[in-house]
């Protein structure tokens, strides 16, 4: 595979080149279903499963497809891509323990069903994904969530703005301290229920 990437590599017209492939696009080839994402660190990182894909893009409309040879000439990165925070609840199949994802690919094991109703509504299991156990070591695992602490499942989702800035959150690629100043989001009250008296106006 080396020699014919390589023999490939020199037969190229000088018009195929990684760098044409800009930060934020979605690539793969015709003949293997991984969809890769290229980072601003212009190398590229494959998403585990469609589900993992699906909480960041809504449709496969913006995949690109390239050739072998082409695909082979963007580097790897040395990382997988993880779930979108705050879209889906995640579990692994060797454990009925349920979690949250945040910013940074950190798991919260929400305690109870009562926790999962709270946050997600009473149709939370519709919202859980199953991720290999390969996927395992490539989230981190925090404190336990339970119904009292801030938390809110938009403000999580709309913490990160792409998929660029949660590889930047997990460190996988470095930060331009000089172009990206770290906006610090405040914790503001969030409206946990609402009720509406039809005798009177909307309380």
């Amino acid at each position: 595979t080396i020699l014919m990437a390589t023999i490939a590599l020199f037969s190229l017209p000088n018009n195929v080149k990684a760098e044409e492939y800009e930060p934020d696009m979605l690539v793969k080839t015709a003949n293997n279903p991984i969809i890769y994402y290229i980072a601003s660190d212009k190398q590229k990182y494959p998403f585990p499963d469609y589900a993992t894909y699906k909480s960041w893009y809504p449709d496969s409309a913006d995949i690109k497809i390239i050739s072998n040879i082409e695909m082979i000439l963007i580097p790897s990165g040395k990382a997988k891509m993880t779930m979108r925070p705050g879209v889906k609840l995640v579990k692994f199949p060797n454990s009925p323990k349920v979690y949250v994802v945040k910013a940074g690919a950190l798991l919260r094991w929400m305690k109870n069903e009562k926790v999962a109703n709270w946050y997600y509504g009473k149709n939370w299991q519709k919202n859980i994904v199953t991720l290999n156990l390969n996927q395992f070591e490539t989230y981190i695992f925090g404190d336990s969530l339970d119904i009292n602490e801030k938390f809110s499942k938009t403000k999580t989702i709309n913490s990160v703005y792409n998929a660029d800035e949660e590889l930047k959150n997990r460190k996988v690629i470095a930060v331009n301290n000089l172009k990206l100043a770290a906006a610090k989001i405040e914790e503001l009250p969030v409206l946990k229920s609402i009720s509406e008296n039809l005798q009177a106006n909307l309380q």
